[in-house]
């Protein structure tokens, strides 16, 4: 019987590399898991002699252009030091990310190209912003932007974006020409876009959650919170999954059953 023998991920190269919340779960939840992200990216960028070229936080998933040649080792070392300070912080355990982590590379440089412009444009991409530098937690300015307050905490090597676009009318139009898609990953991130960005779904659930997090929840008051995100705050099912970490068919039986407990929520 013929064998296939798994095939090894790349080490060495330009990379794309794509972390998604475990479940699709919302990951960042506020600014300071944002930027410790992104403080200890920089950390062991430096400790694996890594360049980083673009980057976008997203609230569920994450994409990074890097050039590695331990990729693996630089990864798993980044990640379980920003999950173990993240699970210390918000009284939780296990997986944050899925895993195994995805990437991608190839040597052409209209690829590293179109990789780093995929990912600038991420954010308009899903709905978030109708222009990359409406959204702040991407590396879109740290070319033509000295004083991008991110610039305290990650260096960005942007000599490839500098070299290609000489202004940033330049770099725009490629953004908005260029029609990009990402088959290494299999995103499969349909129904991404909603009228109410995930990050104000998530500002509007810790207002009315008094300081819990999910595990600290009781279950009738998990009840409650699921139908006022629905029906208060006009979230969807898949914004409630994935800030709460419930499955769809069981959102769906809860908000099916009648209750006037939304009004515990609203006042």
């Amino acid at each position: 019987m013929k064998t296939f023998e798994k095939k090894k991920r790349v080490q060495e190269g330009n990379m794309h590399v794509y972390l998604r919340g475990n479940s699709r779960n919302t990951v960042f939840y506020d600014d300071i898991e944002r930027i410790v992200f992104i403080m200890k990216l920089h950390q062991y960028a430096i400790t694996f002699g890594v360049k980083i070229f673009a980057f976008v936080l997203m609230d569920n998933h994450v994409h990074l252009q890097i050039y590695t040649n331990r990729l693996t080792e630089f990864m798993r070392t980044f990640l379980h030091s920003y999950v173990r300070w993240y699970n210390k912080k918000n009284d939780g355990s296990g997986n944050l990310f899925c895993s195994p982590f995805g990437s991608a590379s190839k040597g052409s440089k209209s690829w590293h190209i179109d990789r780093i412009l995929y990912i600038l444009q991420n954010p308009v991409k899903h709905g978030v912003c109708q222009h990359p530098s409406e959204y702040k937690w991407s590396s879109y300015s740290f070319r033509f932007n000295q004083k991008n307050p991110l610039r305290n905490y990650i260096k960005v090597d942007t000599s490839l974006i500098q070299a290609e676009f000489e202004t940033k009318e330049l770099l725009d139009r490629a953004l908005l020409q260029k029609t990009l898609s990402i088959t290494e990953f299999n995103e499969d991130f349909n129904n991404s876009k909603t009228c109410v960005p995930d990050e104000e779904i998530a500002t509007q659930m810790k207002s009315n959650i008094s300081g819990l997090t999910m595990s600290q929840m009781r279950k009738t008051e998990m009840k409650d919170l699921i139908r006022f995100l629905y029906f208060s705050a006009n979230a969807t099912i898949r914004q409630i999954s994935s800030l709460t970490h419930e499955n769809h068919s069981y959102i769906t039986r809860i908000l099916k059953e009648k209750n006037k407990a939304v009004e515990k929520f609203e006042s």
